[in-house]
């Protein structure tokens, strides 16, 4: 009787265990579920984020596309979206003669025409690129810019400091970057060529956070 009572005990035991195992899994599943739940929720909100970005972008290209047709510039502006960036080419925009970085008048109402369109959208944050040709820097000008490196990010700075003073931008939206002659758009074995590479390029980037 005792051996029959511990057998049946032992078996009761095995089916709780079973049971509470069971009742585990289930908890545990239903916990994943929930997990894998939100985290679709989180992707789907994330897709809409982007999407309606591409959108504002493609709207704002629009805009810019108008507010510069209707200028009249006598310097060619190339607008694209890569890589989720919207980039303002303004090729010759700032000059480098006889040892300073000074912005064309070209180059002043191009910016000043960008503006006009990114004031709206106070919810981007701005890069802007100084680029150069391959020619290296005359010697006598070497004091001021050692590289086409510090030449360029010269460039991409005159650009930041005329959108402070000219049109009070928050500083924290922008940031400078200058690549040299490293990124050509066109050959350097040709005048057009590096009149090309000489260029600014101001990038729209992702929201502004605060």
């Amino acid at each position: 009787m005792k051996k029959l009572f511990l057998k049946e005990a032992s078996i009761i035991l095995i089916v709780m265990l079973s049971l509470t195992g069971c009742s585990g899994n289930k908890n545990l599943i239903r916990e994943k579920n929930m997990q894998i739940t939100g985290l679709e929720q989180r992707v789907d909100s994330l897709r809409s984020v982007v999407q309606d970005s591409r959108e504002e972008k493609r709207s704002l290209r629009a805009e810019l596309e108008r507010k510069l047709s209707d200028a009249e510039q006598d310097l060619e502006v190339c607008l694209e979206l890569k890589n989720d960036l919207l980039k303002i080419e303004i090729p010759e925009a700032v000059r480098f003669e006889f040892g300073h970085v000074g912005l064309t008048e070209n180059g002043r109402k191009v910016i000043d025409s960008v503006w006009e369109v990114l004031k709206d959208h106070p919810g981007r944050r701005i890069l802007i690129e100084g680029h150069t040709d391959d020619v290296p820097i005359d010697e006598d000008y070497r004091h001021i810019f050692p590289s086409n490196w510090e030449l360029s990010t010269a460039r991409a700075s005159r650009v930041l400091h005329y959108l402070l003073k000219e049109h009070q931008v928050d500083p924290a939206r922008l940031t400078v970057s200058g690549y040299g002659m490293y990124q050509p758009i066109a050959g350097n074995d040709s005048k057009e060529g590096r009149a090309r590479n000489r260029r600014v390029v101001i990038s729209v980037r992702d929201r502004f956070q605060e």
